[in-house]
């Protein structure tokens, strides 16, 4: 499965491609590059690291880049000379593949030179085709935690394992380093730090910022280098006797120390001492950075002389949550014990040196039982929320689930339901891409126990495609990393059903414009594997595919604002823009009912891609400390002057006029109904025009005081609030009475009757209906039999799943109501609550469509205080 676990036997075999030998050979007979040869500290500030320009040597170690397009970091190692030399013999004779053997390290202290590359190690490359490359040539052993591509694509960082580090002693206590720098043009190899490990957390960094995007060595914009950093001291013990020996001395109860390596001149700077618990960070794209220890806090600019730190969570001490970014330096955070669904922003401030500017947006979950575990950001410029609920899954198991829905702009309804293991992170992030989201979903099959396919759901709606779940004899995979880079999605994993190692790439641009599995799915077999599955620890790409191109003259192509928002607005662009010019010439106002300027509007931008999300605070820099949203029932207008240019510097003004970059629009009421066109949700149940809810009580009366009952009731409503559906007679709600009453904030439904007040017939039990999803659909029948009122209540989600209830009272001879009563609570649906396509079917036969009392109202009109119809708003 693709997830961050131990699964591998003590011995894997691999019987490698024929392929393979021909496009890495053997690694390099030399390496040359800078570094020191001593272990400088860098607690007071500066200290001296590692330089291309140094004329020291590394003699240990070599690295073969040529012809890799990827690197792999495994959790066991091969031995280098075994790999090359079955991979020589193989060469000579068709259709053979050579073996290598997978295992433990095993130290040994005897090992002095590379000459034979007799040494172990667990990095290794793929070719175009997925043949697997030598990388390492070393008698020493060499176990690697990760590989990090520089951002001006020269070189490659390889670090070696801290946790691990026995498995690395001899070479480490040799060449006094563990992080190096590989030049990609000539293989020339340095040391980033020496004396210095680079700590990779991964238990908490899988969880906090697990998009693919970021790893424990990060970059600024001078190419300053960022990583956790572990030191260590190479010692000569009993010096000049017979007993000298190297010693690699370090601390064990040390934290880890935020440190920045000058670019130019190599010095080292520690950010946080050893009394921080740093456990992830990211550095962003305008040179500050975030960074988790017991809070959230942020260095609004690495670059300053004097580095100011602010914590963004208030001081609050960080329990389980999640940061990421945008394109501006804007992240975007969540603590996931917080009290509401608040989603935080945040960036440097312009008005405070050293200070920051935050905002909150709401998350306003799916359904009432799950919270905000990660955000998601598609290549669309759109964010995404993943949301964590506990299920009953198709065998019975009470199972985690992550869901999606999209919030930036808001979309109400969910895109998709991943069933996952119950771990707190994901080795395989889910992808948004070119209108579809990927994820690995785990499943499992009688005969052949679990497997994972690739999941393809359509942003759009669609059934979801899966890819990899049809021919189970033959394909069985278990994908242990993945990474999107521009139109393709790389992973590697283990066919099961036939004991091989596989590689394959899926073209994202391709499977979205309908063309066959051919054309966009590539498989290849890459080894042999027996005993047990591989797991892959780190994966990286040594080819970017992302071309940022502009053609034509730019222009702002949509401007969306869902009828509900009051947080934010989101603007389009056909080009990707000049971030500073477009933030110039922006402009949002608020207007009153003439169109004559009222106040300007602060905003707090969010660029992703051709993208941008504008945050929105109306408290005019009063002392509040949180952005207060749009007024309520309000106009508002977004001007985008024509001075804002693409990045190539063509201005907006070349193609558009001033009206055509300027949109107007008014805010929803804060309470009341309101009329939406239901057509432009992602709710299947909903049609024509329906009612939205907001911050208020809603009643519909259905039967009144009737005796005869044969009626059929039908109706669409939010499942993220209280409601209730009670039958009773007419002179007491508890006097012979049946009731279905749905508890939001524990995803229960509460089952109550009672025939009278003597005869002890009564029901007051609780039940999980076991559906899903923020709308269901309910249809009930109210019969008479044999003296009996019987009353039965159908609830169906969207997925198609169904609950049924049915409970029976004695008739007694009185009149009867039946009532619905939906309680906008603020719990899930604070933002929307809905309703739509109420049908009553009478005794006699007659209907009472009370959808049509709204269905031929304008969109948006009034509050209708009092309801529409027979909905009435309820005040309490």
């Amino acid at each position: 499965m693709g997830f961050y676990k131990s699964k591998i036997a003590t011995s894997v075999i691999l019987s490698l491609m024929l392929s393979a030998c021909g496009g890495g050979g053997g690694g390099s007979d030399s390496a040359t590059g800078g570094g020191s040869g001593s272990s400088p500290g860098v607690d007071d500030g500066s200290s001296s690291g590692g330089s291309d320009s140094s004329s020291s040597t590394y003699t240990k170690i070599a690295f073969d880049l040529r012809n890799a397009s990827t690197l792999v970091t495994t959790e066991k190692a091969f031995s280098q000379s075994a790999l090359r030399a079955t991979m020589s013999s193989a060469s000579n004779q068709q259709d053979t593949l050579p073996s290598i053997e997978f295992r433990d390290f095993n130290w040994s202290s005897a090992k002095k030179s590379l000459s034979s590359g007799s040494g172990n190690t667990n990095l290794f490359a793929l070719g175009d085709d997925g043949a697997l490359l030598p990388v390492v040539t070393s008698d020493f052993d060499t176990n690697f935690s990760f590989t990090v591509k520089s951002p001006d694509g020269k070189y490659i960082y390889a670090a070696l394992d801290w946790l691990n580090k026995y498995d690395s002693y001899s070479l480490v206590l040799e060449e006094n380093c563990a992080i190096f720098k590989i030049t990609l043009a000539d293989n020339g190899v340095s040391c980033l730090l020496p004396g210095h490990f680079a700590e990779a957390p991964w238990g908490t960094w899988l969880k906090e910022v697990n998009d693919g995007r970021y790893k424990p060595i990060q970059f600024d914009s001078q190419g300053n280098v960022y990583f956790l950093s572990q030191a260590f001291t190479v010692t000569t013990k009993n010096e000049g006797t017979d007993y000298e020996y190297k010693s690699l001395d370090y601390s064990y109860f040390t934290n880890a120390k935020l440190t920045k390596i000058d670019a130019v001149s190599g010095n080292a700077v520690t950010i946080t001492s050893d009394a921080d618990e740093v456990n992830s960070f990211i550095v962003t794209q305008d040179d500050a950075l975030v960074y988790r220890s017991d809070t959230l806090n942020m260095i609004p600019n690495v670059l300053a002389t004097s580095l100011s730190t602010v914590t963004l969570t208030d001081g609050l001490y960080w329990s389980d949550g999640f940061y990421s970014l945008d394109d501006n330096g804007t992240v975007i955070y969540r603590d996931n014990l917080t009290a509401n669904d608040d989603i935080s922003i945040a960036r440097a401030s312009e008005e405070f040196e050293g200070g920051v500017k935050k905002r909150t947006i709401k998350s306003y979950r799916p359904d009432s039982l799950s919270w905000s575990n990660r955000v998601v950001i598609g290549d669309d410029g759109y964010v995404y929320s993943m949301y964590v609920t506990y299920e009953d899954d198709s065998e019975g198991d009470f199972s985690r689930y992550e869901k999606m829905q999209r919030i930036l702009p808001y979309a109400a309804g969910e895109i998709l339901s991943v069933k996952v293991p119950d771990y707190y992170y994901w080795k395989t992030p889910i992808h948004v891409s070119k209108g579809n989201a990927f994820y690995v979903e785990e499943q499992t099959h009688s005969a052949y126990g679990q497997y994972d396919v690739v999941g393809v759901q359509p942003l759009s709606g669609e059934s979801p495609t899966l890819l990899f779940g049809d021919a189970l004899t033959e394909l069985r995979l278990s994908i242990e990393a993945w990474k999107l880079s521009g139109n393709t999605l790389h992973f590697t994993g283990v066919n099961n059903a036939k004991s091989t190692m596989v590689t394959g790439q899926i073209d994202i641009e391709a499977l979205s414009e309908g063309r066959p599995e051919s054309e966009y799915l590539t498989l290849n077999n890459t080894a042999s594997v027996y005993d047990d599955s591989l797991e892959i620890r780190d994966l990286q790409l040594l080819r970017d595919e992302e071309q940022r191109v502009n053609v034509g003259s730019p222009k702002v192509v949509n401007h969306i604002q869902p009828q509900e928002e009051v947080y934010a607005s989101t603007i389009e662009f056909n080009h990707w823009m000049d971030i500073e010019s477009v933030s110039n010439n922006l402009s949002v106002t608020e207007h009153d009912g003439l169109g004559g300027y009222v106040d300007d509007v602060d905003v707090m931008p969010i660029w992703l891609g051709k993208v941008v999300h504008l945050i929105y605070d109306t408290s005019g820099g009063s002392s509040s400390i949180t952005n207060q949203p749009l007024k309520f029932s309000t106009d508002y207008q977004i001007a985008l002057g024509g001075s804002g240019t693409n990045l190539e510097g063509v201005p907006l003004s070349l193609a558009q006029s001033d009206a055509e970059r300027t949109f107007n629009w008014s805010t929803r009421i804060g309470e009341g109904l309101t009329v939406v066109d239901a057509d432009q949700d992602n709710y299947s149940f909903t049609t024509g025009k329906a009612i939205n809810v907001f911050g208020k009580n809603v009643k519909i009366p259905l039967i009144e005081r009737e005796r005869t009952f044969d009626h059929k009731l039908s109706l669409v409503t939010a499942y993220n609030e209280d409601w209730e559906l009670a039958f009773h007679t007419s002179s007491s709600e508890w006097k012979g009475y049946i009731k279905f009453d749905y508890l939001a904030i524990t995803g229960s439904l509460h089952i109550l009757k009672e025939s009278d007040n003597f005869s002890g017939d009564r029901d007051w039990l609780y039940e999980d209906p076991k559906v899903i999803g923020s709308v269901v659909k309910m249809d009930a029948d109210l019969v008479e039999s044999n003296g009996k009122i019987v009353f039965s209540l159908k609830i169906t989600d969207e997925l198609g799943n169904t609950y049924d209830v049915s409970r029976e009272i004695d008739h007694l001879n009185e009149d009867y109501s039946l009532t619905y009563t939906f309680d906008d609570n603020g719990f899930g649906a604070e933002y929307r609550s809905i309703l739509d396509n109420i049908l009553l079917t009478n005794s006699d036969g007659s209907t009472t469509y009370i959808d049509e009392n709204f269905d031929d109202l304008p969109l948006g009109s009034g509050s209708y205080v009092g309801g529409i119809g027979v909905v009435e708003l309820l005040n309490e």
